[in-house]
């Protein structure tokens, strides 16, 4: 839908102001985030676009909350509203366009507006203990998971790292994947023994590491994230609990990426996931083998490596915990 306005020809009510100067297409919203709408009533939304591409338009706060507008396919997320229709985002947008937004909508310049009325309020919070670690069928449907990861993740993904004594290639190993790979031993080494200093250093390695939106190396803290939350005996009697070990990764990666990595990070600090997440902790809970593969796929089908990474560190904390990652404490030294 487009109205014709400027200035503030356009209310969240549809009023128009009639302007000969240029035309604002009003989109109207699915779903958004239970966080983002909590911060659009708390104080409203005032900043810019930060990034645009062609399903997803990135928009940044003066104080640096992070809130993507997407569509459909892209589905929810901890910071996404959910737009009707999609491939249109990239249309007449740009960084640096101002934004401002209450729970009403959300202004792109001049050029969108977005109508959150009517829009569902979506969780992102998932409940970790409902996975069970002690639930039939869990083990299989984790090793159905690893396999799969290990099948289709593209190689150049951290997901090798998870096989066993593998040194095939190592010798040429990009550099972010050799650095990957000693900052991932000596960060699971120190959750091994509960080492606040030490999972900080591993932290501080991974984060901003490797190349694209989401650096390869921020990807592998939030799937760990997730990791610690579903097996948090990991940590038991080692005198850290999961929310300090979250908070320690998330401090320490602070400053050392981009802003709208930094955001996803602290949503899984707070046990925060998207959909797909979701999707992939009910199939390992109850779901069959095909449903575990199809899960994985959607976690798979973000980013270039993205997926794979975030897979890699959330199977890296099940494969630590039962001592048969090659590079957990007592096998790689």
């Amino acid at each position: 839908m487009f109205a014709r306005g400027g200035g503030h020809s356009i209310t969240w009510t549809g009023t128009v102001v009639p302007s000969e100067q240029y035309y604002t297409r009003v989109l109207q919203a699915v779903s958004i985030s239970q966080p983002v709408m909590a911060t659009l009533e708390r104080g409203g939304f005032a900043g810019s676009v930060l990034s645009v591409f062609a399903a997803a338009c990135n928009l940044v706060s003066a104080q640096g909350e992070v809130v993507a507008l997407v569509g459909r396919p892209v589905g929810n997320g901890p910071l996404n509203v959910v737009l009707e229709g999609d491939g249109f985002l990239s249309r007449s947008l740009e960084a640096g366009l101002p934004v401002e937004g209450d729970r009403h909508g959300i202004r792109v310049g001049e050029v969108v507006t977005v109508s959150l009325t009517g829009a569902e309020i979506w969780e992102p919070r998932l409940v970790w203990a409902e996975l069970g670690a002690d639930r039939p069928g869990l083990k299989a449907n984790l090793t159905v998971l690893h396999d799969h990861l290990i099948a289709q993740a593209p190689a150049e993904s951290l997901a090798s790292l998870l096989i066993a004594n593998s040194a095939e290639g190592r010798s040429v190993e990009s550099a972010h994947r050799k650095a990957a790979r000693r900052a991932i031993e000596g960060l699971l080494a120190a959750l091994w023994v509960g080492d606040c200093q030490g999972i900080a250093a591993g932290a501080v390695a991974l984060a901003g590491l490797g190349p694209g939106l989401t650096p390869a190396g921020d990807d592998f803290l939030l799937g760990l994230m997730a990791g610690l939350r579903t097996w948090s005996q990991l940590l038991e009697g080692r005198g850290l609990s999961v929310e300090e070990a979250c908070q320690t990764i998330c401090g320490a990666a602070a400053g050392r990426t981009n802003l709208l990595s930094m955001a996803l990070l602290r949503s899984a600090r707070e046990g925060l996931f998207g959909e797909a997440w979701h999707i992939l902790l009910a199939a390992l809970r109850q779901g069959e083998a095909d449903e575990v593969r199809e899960a994985a796929d959607r976690v798979l089908g973000f980013g270039g490596t993205s997926g794979a990474d975030a897979l890699s560190g959330f199977l890296a904390v099940w494969a630590c915990l039962l001592k048969f990652w090659f590079f957990c404490i007592g096998q790689s030294h």
